[in-house]
């Protein structure tokens, strides 16, 4: 009986590590505080998305047809970059469902049904931080549950506010998951992922809060796409009230996550490692593994000169206390 039970775990084993993963269904939601048409159409799309399980919700006001709508005005580049990305600029309400978008009405339940029951190879984790009501850290962990053969993918991750209550002329009083800031680019940034079962590729963002926020109400979204379909390849969200910030002291001063910004990056990148009173070595290496700087610093912030570096993909390997941080960045 024991053998037979070691033999057991053993398949559950392998079937565990090779089984994707239910895909979420991510709803990209483009819409207008002044718009009258959006008001009379978003009540039955809520109903409908409300319905659905396994779903993320993001909305997005971009500044036509409506340029005077505050929620537009308040991240106006993020918005138009994220529509046009999807070439749905010019009119609202529009909703992209993993990465396509529905044509005709929105509050029908058969929108989602192209979507049911799909699956991923990958898993996304995400790990928040807050650092009180100052900035925040959002680790994005891309696990394989597979090996797979994903090629040409981005990662897009936002921040995001989970109610706005604000009434535009359209009469709308409140606002769901609106979409604050893009932490990569509103297209995604290029990543490479490692292939094999088991294996994971992490991406790491910072960002300052903002007056504008209510930071308590924050959270972070991210979502793998193909470039070239834009469709997603798998998405995840965290609550506002997650917080990964660890609570020991020591752990505080000794190894908090380590970020690069901007990302991409075309000549100055800013390291920001979070530690105190510590001599710190990071190392720029790229895809080969041909080590291309070494940096010595010993502030909580970095500015290191890449622009001689030839366009694309490198790692900072960022050596602490606890061992090595390897963050990507991309020189453009």
């Amino acid at each position: 009986m024991r053998r037979l039970n070691a033999t057991l775990l053993f398949v559950f084993s392998i079937i565990y590590l090779t089984a994707q993963v239910p895909k979420k269904i991510l709803v990209e939601h483009f819409t207008n505080t002044n718009c009258s048409i959006c008001a009379s159409k978003n009540p039955s799309f809520f109903s409908n998305l409300n319905k659905q399980t396994n779903t993320l919700y993001l909305s997005i006001h971009p500044s036509a047809p409506y340029a005077s709508c505050l929620l537009s005005k308040q991240n106006k580049v993020d918005n138009d970059a994220r529509t046009n990305y999807y070439d749905v600029y010019g009119a609202t309400p529009i909703v992209v469902i993993n990465g396509q978008e529905v044509l005709g009405s929105i509050s029908t339940s058969t929108i989602f049904t192209p979507h049911l029951g799909a699956t991923s190879p990958v898993s996304i984790r995400i790990e928040q931080s807050k650092y009180g009501n100052d900035s925040m850290v959002a680790k994005v962990v891309i696990k394989n549950q597979v090996t797979h053969s994903l090629d040409n993918v981005s990662l897009f991750v936002a921040l995001a506010e989970d109610t706005v209550k604000y009434k535009g002329t359209n009469g709308e009083p409140e606002h769901f998951n609106v979409m604050r800031k893009s932490l990569s680019q509103s297209i995604g940034d290029a990543i490479i992922l490692s292939k094999k079962a088991g294996d994971s590729t992490v991406v790491t963002y910072w960002s300052a809060a903002n007056s504008i926020w209510n930071f308590s109400r924050i959270f972070t979204v991210a979502a793998l796409q193909d470039i070239k379909t834009k469709s997603i390849i798998q998405s995840e969200a965290v609550s506002p009230q997650v917080n990964n910030l660890p609570t020991d002291a020591n752990e505080i001063n000794e190894d908090l996550h380590p970020v690069v910004y901007p990302n991409p990056v075309r000549d100055l990148l800013s390291i920001k490692h979070f530690l105190s009173n510590q001599s710190q070595e990071a190392i720029i290496v790229n895809t080969l593994g041909h080590t291309f700087g070494i940096l010595n610093f010993n502030n909580d912030t970095y500015t290191a000169d890449v622009s001689s570096l030839k366009p694309g993909h490198y790692y900072i390997k960022i050596n602490t206390k606890k061992g090595v941080h390897v963050i990507q960045f991309i020189k453009i």
